[in-house]
């Protein structure tokens, strides 16, 4: 009875403390507590960690990870020593996979114009330890775990913050799944070569061969988000800094075996050297952000995000996310990092942060979700949509990979020596969308370095409207726009002004006229990134009703009779600007070639003209096309009675002679001026 009274009066205590609600950013989220995972602040010790059958110990951040309880569990034990070092886990619905445990940090960012002055009555209250500021963030440190959500709340209901919210300590999971080894680099150059026993599909790749002779990403840094980099002989002296978002180390890997950063790194960034294989951008430069060692809360990754900005980084890429989390979770914290990477980072340009997009096969994963990100899913070398890769409307590309769990056929570069998973230097198994998200961080890496001065918002346009269309015609959400096409963004990349367009005319008989639009100058209107065009009439028409029309790149001019003409204006738009075209259209003149025409019987009674051909184009029509017919400046058929007096006339290329009493007859048809005559008998 005496355990049983500790164990409510235990949990009451906690309840006095706690709050069943957050604020991520203005939404309020309802938490749910867990019975079976735990959070402790005070040193691992036996009579604790037997308790549960997960123990993970993150020193650097001076926690404890309890989940899993065990045949030993008591709440009375667990919470008999420190009350105040201890709490529950956090759930976004009741009894939910997806756990988020409470740290000893409010992070709040607050609204312009407000000082942090404005907090000082939270600040000097004895629930508080210390109050830090970096990246225009700060961080309260509290002194009893239990207090964190409700002071982070009442700070939030105060009016003076963006967001101010628990960091949260989030597992996140990697979603992994003439050099010699580049023939086997079927997502830069697939030929349909065999990859351990399944034989490609030709040209499903990302024509990154093609690309190269344009861009190799020279002076582009891009910061891979994984488990840390170190240098490889694949490198060079291209690994240029790194951080650790748990413990402000250098962003080297932490453990033996912790490869799949070193995985991503090489498929972006491997050398042209003649040794191992070859990245898609193999000139750029890295920087390695770790969130992997030391178990960092969610506020550290967006730390690391910041970091990774401050120090120059143009493109981010990210092969991870938060596991079991609900498909509408998200966190204004990495939220607002991610926003100001891509509005502020590059100088104002925007830096691009690449995700992958879960090897989940349901929803697309969070942080991919998230509007300011490139989303990629992965296919496999024969342009099949992997069973795993993750889909919806968030995804915007995909790129070739493997199989998941270093069970793919991906070739990329593993750590050097004993501390890598395989013999050697070089990893032979990799996929997922892990793999996948590097080749277009590669891709990124190449249009920024053919043109520096492309805005974030402008790479995207470039990915999405230049990707290899693939499943169901324009964008779907298991392939989005397709896929990521290296050449073809490279080219438009390096394309750096409004459009260069003229028009190309093509006279179809005498009235119409074909319009195609094309680059002027002998430039190619394909590399353009044109997005848009207008086709309008501005004048004319002469004796005639003209007409004109035209989308995309084409359009048609036509008159309802001979001697028409117009002055048309036609514009061209993409994202540097918007070129404007007049230009004066006619149709074509009239030709003193002959027309070799025929008069015939076209059914009882009727008689019409047969095989006018267009002058000098040789190209035949006949009455049914009557259109083609109207292309002459003038057909007329007349009938005459044998002494020479007119019987009948048309102006429509044929007539009825049904009405005709028995005799000789002749019929006679002029077409632009050219006479032709048939006797008949009735």
């Amino acid at each position: 009875m005496k355990y049983l009274y500790a164990l409510f009066l235990c949990l009451g205590f906690m309840a006095a403390h706690s709050q069943d609600y957050y604020y991520n950013g203005s939404e309020k989220v309802t938490v749910y507590k867990s019975s079976d995972a735990f959070i402790s602040f005070e040193a691992p010790i036996d009579d604790i960690t037997k308790q549960f059958k997960d123990v993970q110990v993150s020193s650097s951040n001076g926690f404890t990870v309890l989940e899993g309880k065990s045949l030993d569990f008591s709440i009375n034990k667990l919470m008999s020593r420190n009350p105040d070092q201890i709490t529950s886990a956090l759930s976004l619905a009741p009894g939910g996979d997806f756990k988020m445990f409470p740290t000893k940090t409010v992070r709040v960012k607050l609204k312009p114009g407000v000082s942090k002055s404005s907090l000082t009555k939270f600040m000097s209250s004895n629930l508080v330890l210390s109050t830090v500021e970096k990246y225009g963030i700060l961080r309260i440190q509290v002194k009893d775990v239990r207090d964190v959500l409700k002071l982070a709340n009442d700070v939030y209901e105060t009016g003076l913050a963006e967001f101010s919210l628990p960091d949260f300590y989030i597992p996140i999971e990697l979603n992994q799944v003439n050099d010699p080894l580049f023939p086997l680099q079927f997502q830069m150059h697939n030929t349909g070569q065999v990859i351990d026993g399944v034989r490609g599909t030709n040209n499903i790749d990302v024509n990154a061969l093609e690309a190269w002779g344009i861009s190799l990403g020279n002076n582009v840094t891009v910061a891979v988000f994984d488990e840390g980099l170190e240098n490889h002989e694949d490198f060079g002296n291209r690994l240029v800094g790194g951080f650790t978002a748990a413990t402000n180390g250098n962003g080297a890997p932490a453990t033996n075996l912790a490869t799949h950063g070193m995985n991503c790194a090489g498929i972006i960034a491997a050398s042209d050297d003649n040794i191992g294989l070859r990245g898609v951008a193999p000139n750029v430069n890295l920087l390695s952000v770790n969130i992997f060692a030391g178990n960092p809360t969610r506020g550290q990754i967006a730390d690391g995000i910041r970091w990774a900005v401050n120090r120059g980084a143009d493109v981010l890429s990210n092969s991870w996310s938060f596991p079991n989390a609900p498909c509408n979770f998200t966190d204004v914290d990495i939220d607002n990092a991610i926003l100001d990477a891509a509005t502020n980072g590059r100088n104002g340009r925007g830096a691009v942060v690449v995700f992958s997009a879960g090897n989940t096969g349901g929803c697309v994963e969070y942080p991919a979700r998230n509007n300011n990100v490139i989303s990629v899913g992965a296919i496999d070398n024969r342009g099949n949509l992997f069973n795993y890769s993750s889909r919806g409307p968030q995804l915007d590309l995909v790129a070739p990979s493997g199989e998941t769990n270093y069970l793919g056929n991906v070739r990329t570069t593993d750590r050097t020596g004993a501390v890598g998973r395989l013999p050697g230097n070089y990893e032979d198994s990799f996929g997922g969308t892990s793999a996948a998200c590097p080749v277009v961080a590669g891709v990124v890496a190449l249009a920024l370095s053919a043109n520096p001065n492309l805005t974030q918002q402008q790479v995207r346009v470039l990915l999405t409207t230049t990707a290899t269309d693939m499943g169901t015609a324009g964008f779907d959400n298991s392939f989005g726009f397709g896929r990521v096409n290296a050449l073809a963004v490279v080219q438009r990349a390096a394309w750096r002004g409004a459009p260069q367009i003229t028009i190309e005319l093509q006279p179809v008989g005498l009235n119409y006229v074909n319009v195609r639009m094309v680059g002027a100058n002998g430039t190619d209107i394909n590399v353009q990134g044109i997005t848009s065009t207008t086709w309008s009439k501005v004048s004319g028409g002469g004796s005639c009703t003209s007409f004109f029309s035209g989308s995309g790149r084409s359009g048609q001019a036509n008159g309802n009779c001979n001697g028409w003409n117009m002055r048309v204006r036609i514009t061209a738009t993409n994202s540097f600007g918007t070129t404007t075209l007049l230009q004066s259209i006619t149709p074509a003149p009239p030709s003193s070639c002959t027309n070799n025409f025929t008069i015939s019987s076209t059914s009882n009674n009727i008689y019409g003209i047969q095989n006018a051909v267009i002058p000098c184009e040789g190209v035949s029509f006949t009455k049914a096309q009557v259109v083609s017919l109207q292309d002459y400046k003038s057909v007329e058929m007349i009938v005459y009675d044998f002494s020479g007096a007119k019987i009948a006339q048309s102006n429509s290329g044929q007539i009825d002679v049904s009405s005709l009493k028995s005799g000789l007859y002749i019929i006679t048809g002029v077409v632009n001026g050219e006479v032709i005559s048939l006797k008949i008998m009735r």
